[in-house]
């Protein structure tokens, strides 16, 4: 059974509002771009994680699939464009976000048992 995550539907939400808005103004430079790619779905990826510990590789795999279709959905969106290397980003910060879960999870859990106490 899926833990409940208080954070998971609001990140959600900001991150498909950015991610899906119009675009328009100036065009943020490249690594910039990628880097802010990297940390929305870094910080999705943990919320996902999470949320559902025993199945946290189903999760990365939907985020994925979250990431490639909302790429492909902003080729529909004007004055945006669907960018292979912003998959690519979302991905990683996907897959890094399994990383920091898989290596600090115990601890992090310990810490709460602890707090709660």
């Amino acid at each position: 059974m899926p833990r409940r995550n208080r954070y998971l539907l609001p990140v959600l939400v900001v991150l498909l509002f950015f991610t899906l808005k119009p675009g328009g103004g100036e065009p943020i430079r490249f690594h910039l771009d990628k880097v802010i790619h990297f940390c929305m779905y870094l910080v999705l990826g943990l919320n996902l994680m999470f949320a559902s510990r025993e199945k946290s590789g189903i999760w990365l795999l939907w985020g994925a699939v979250l990431a490639i279709l909302t790429e492909i959905a902003q080729s529909y969106i004007p004055g945006r464009g669907a960018d292979l290397f912003d998959s690519l980003a979302n991905t990683l910060g996907l897959v890094a976000a399994w990383l920091l879960y898989t290596r600090f999870r115990q601890p992090v859990e310990k810490g709460f048992k602890y707090l709660k106490a």
